[in-house]
């Protein structure tokens, strides 16, 4: 059967009037069936390039490499990888020749004579043929490595899916070398890619803001915002910043701006990136925000100077690890119902209790205590934000958990642009399931029914609770549902219904993620 298969290929061949992809399909079927690879060889052309004569060779056509070694050369003594040479001058070939006053060729030489085994059939997957990769199969591992998948796992995922890896081509090592080819494609070019691409979407959506500062020219920061965490920003606007180190090939430093939106999940307003962590660079990233915002956020909660988390270590191992002493410190810090005179009192009682009145690094804290301790900006609106940046640095793990470690820029931006995808959905559903549910009351009160479906209503009363958990959360605090009920209100007035925490915050089409330019 398959000598019939190839009787009838060479048949084909030999015929005359085929244009010229036509004769290298012929080519390439024919060696699928004898088992063997088809690669160019030499050809004519006339001053206009028109192919006169085409080689088309046995790939193992040539004289292997020699390995000869010049002992003067310095570029010698490097460690190489040792290669395989397949080259062992076959001579099977043919050649075709243009058809005068047509367009079409004849084969005039055929030599199918192999000086070498031939594949078997149950081998043919292992064909150079065989092995090349699709524009699918590029697309399929470039979209893996943007979920942190590498090749070869890419490898073993369309294995699966092809229902085995000699179904379709392209082993492991091929994978590979088609990351390595984008890679070195990018290359030296990262930085100008990537700035070409912003400009892009700046060019073609008038909310989308992109700047960058260059210094000795060398990309040295750059900061961007799209539609959506515009929308996001104008509709929650408290701040969170944390770095993350280690998110790319040059180290650059990846900044956040980090906010909780009305289902106290995180949404990103911008990102930046700065080659250094120092007041010039963080000052011209806070510019960029600003300049692009063009409205000053509510509140801003960054992370601790590095330099004061290394001296927690100066606390020693029995009270780091003492669970008396881990509470006591968390209910005099954490305590937002403390007022300043009554959290400095308790903070005196407890260095005394664990007699650590000299420690450099509390000493420290308890100077920076009107940035840290909520007993002092109660008064100031935190809402999503309280207590510290883990908020932020949990969206942070998610963007090192999808990035490549050593990727490239313009790899990273579209890495980024999937976590952001995966987030907006999850706003959107969390949207959808509130429209579409209905809340699991408590009480019977009334005023509980009222405060899952909220109707306007205006009233001159003013309510004020020492807890300041209005102030500081944006949501009105039981103290004041009890003078509610105790009044006989059943509604919320107006005035203290936030619209950050109300339902529906934005039409359907506000969330909906478009990402401008397709890589």
């Amino acid at each position: 059967m398959l000598k019939e298969k190839i009787a009838r290929q060479t048949v084909l061949l030999t015929r005359t009037g085929y244009l010229d992809g036509k004769i290298f399909g012929l080519s390439h079927n024919y060696a699928s069936l004898g088992g063997f690879d088809v690669r160019l060889g030499p050809f004519r052309t006339t001053e206009s390039g028109i192919t006169t004569q085409r080689h088309l060779l046995c790939n193992r056509e040539g004289k292997p490499t020699t390995g000869k070694v010049d002992t003067l050369d310095p570029q010698q003594n490097k460690i190489r990888r040792r290669k395989y040479s397949f080259r062992c001058e076959c001579k099977a070939k043919i050649v075709v020749i243009l058809l005068h006053g047509t367009n079409k060729y004849n084969v005039v030489e055929f030599v199918d004579q192999h000086n070498h085994m031939l594949f078997g059939k149950d081998n043919m997957f292992l064909s150079h043929t065989k092995r090349k990769l699709d524009y699918s199969q590029e697309m399929f591992i470039h979209n893996l490595s943007k979920q942190n998948i590498g090749a070869s796992r890419a490898h073993r995922l369309y294995s699966i899916l092809q229902g085995g890896s000699d179904i379709r081509g392209g082993l492991v090592s091929d994978f590979k070398n088609s990351t390595r080819n984008l890679n070195a494609y990018i290359g030296a070019r990262d930085a100008k890619f990537l700035v070409l691409k912003m400009l892009e979407k700046k060019t073609i959506s008038q909310v989308f803001f992109f700047d960058f500062r260059v210094v000795e020219k060398k990309l040295n920061s750059i900061f961007w915002a799209d539609e959506t965490a515009n929308y996001n920003y104008n509709a929650f606007g408290d701040v969170s910043l944390d770095a993350t180190f280690s998110m790319n090939k040059y180290d650059m430093v990846f900044i956040p701006f980090t906010g909780i939106d009305n289902h106290k999940n995180c949404v990103t307003f911008g990102v930046g990136l700065l080659i250094r962590e120092d007041a010039s660079s963080y000052s011209w990233l806070l510019r960029a925000f600003l300049k692009s915002f063009k409205k000053q956020p509510t509140p801003v909660l960054t992370y601790q100077d590095p330099t004061l988390n290394k001296a927690v270590n100066e606390i020693t191992s029995q009270l780091a690890t003492n669970s008396a002493f881990r509470k006591r410190f968390h209910s005099i810090i954490w305590n937002s119902k403390l007022e300043p005179h009554d959290f400095k009192k308790e903070w005196k009682s407890f260095l005394n209790e664990f007699n650590i009145s000299t420690n450099k690094w509390l000493q420290e804290m308890y100077g920076l205590c009107r940035r840290l301790v909520p007993a002092f900006f109660k008064e100031i609106p935190m809402f999503g934000i309280m207590r510290t940046t883990s908020f932020s640095e949990g969206q942070n793990w998610s963007f090192q958990n999808n990035t490549l470690t050593g990727s490239y820029l313009l790899m990273f931006m579209m890495t980024f642009e999937g976590v952001m995808e995966r987030q907006r959905r999850n706003q959107v559903v969390n949207d959808f399931n509130i429209a579409t549910t209905l809340p699991r009351f408590i009480t019977s009160s009334p005023i509980e029914a009222h405060a899952s479906k909220v109707t306007h209503s205006t009233t001159d009363d003013s309510y004020k609770c020492t807890c300041m958990h209005f102030e500081h959360v944006g949501i009105l605090c039981r103290h004041i549902f009890c003078v509610f009920k105790f009044y006989s209100i059943e509604q919320i007035p107006e005035e203290y219904i936030m619209k950050r925490w109300c339902r529906m915050l934005f039409q359907q089409n506000c969330l909906k993620c478009i990402f401008l330019i397709l890589y």
